[in-house]
């Protein structure tokens, strides 16, 4: 339910399992959930007061992981969810291996993609808010990340992170919302085009000393890509080519944070 107004939003069953092997270590878990009315989504039409029905859905989703204590591990998770209409449905998978190569370094990995269809979106609105647009579109997020921890000393380490999100939104049709959080085919439709294709890209290194307890000296690098065009479903390498051709941002920052200790200044002045 919603707080203020005290309204109806949503409502479903929830069922898990897990457990580790006391052998291999190995962890899996499932998980199961449903919603056995239609959801009212207060959220999605961006303005007050106003809803959209979303069908009900079907969930389940399986969970790996195999032993941290060996060089290499691994990490799995895919899951999927379907509705009872609209032919809305999303698929989920997520891979990542790490690697320790020594007790001072190791390396994550992770790529995760998502894909949704018929998925139901807020589009724009008329400045009066009248009447809001809605559409339905697939969906599709890839998220490529690395990240890596190397460290000098008990005191001094250094990280990475690379990561690549890449998300498109595909339209086929577009709808205005109805009072009731009914939808209804967009009379002026031929003058919506919502289809975006969307690219981030980040570089964060950054060293880190503690040099004293509660006290330490941070340099962090960030690079930063971002572009959007409307060249959805475009193939993979081609895209990145695209990426990588475009402005970059970086910048530096130094931080030093020192811990002082009242009780310790306090002592010593007492003296």
């Amino acid at each position: 339910m919603l707080h203020t107004p005290m309204v109806y939003t949503s409502s479903n069953f929830y069922v898990n399992f897990r457990t580790t092997f006391a052998r291999t270590y190995h962890f899996i878990s499932g998980e199961f959930w449903m919603d056995p009315r239609e959801r009212h989504d207060w959220d999605e039409p961006r303005v007050n007061g106003r809803m959209v029905i979303l069908p009900r859905r079907f969930s389940g989703s399986f969970t790996t992981s195999s032993d941290y204590r060996k060089p290499l591990a691994i990490d799995t998770r895919t899951s999927y969810w379907r509705a009872d209409k609209m032919g809305m449905d999303n698929f989920s998978f997520r891979f990542s291996p790490r690697i320790r190569f020594s007790n001072s370094f190791f390396v994550v990995y992770q790529i995760q993609q998502d894909f949704g269809r018929n998925d139901l979106g807020y589009v724009g609105r008329t400045s009066d808010n009248s009447t809001i647009y809605m559409g339905i579109r697939d969906v599709s997020t890839l998220t490529n990340t690395l990240d890596g921890l190397y460290s000098f000393s008990a005191r001094s380490f250094a990280s990475i992170r690379l990561r690549h999100y890449w998300r498109w939104l595909d339209y086929k049709s577009y709808h205005t919302l109805n009072p009731n959080g009914t939808i209804s085919p967009a009379l002026e439709s031929s003058t919506l085009d919502r289809n975006i294709n969307v690219n981030i890209f980040n570089i964060d290194l950054t060293y880190q000393w503690n040099f004293a307890p509660g006290s330490t000296l941070s340099v962090v690098w960030k690079n930063t890509i971002e572009t959007s065009n409307k060249a959805v479903r475009s193939e993979y390498f081609n895209n990145l080519t695209g990426l990588f051709r475009s402005e970059q941002g970086n910048s530096i920052s130094l931080r030093m944070l020192y811990y002082l200790d009242y009780n310790t200044l306090a002592s010593r002045f007492a003296k």
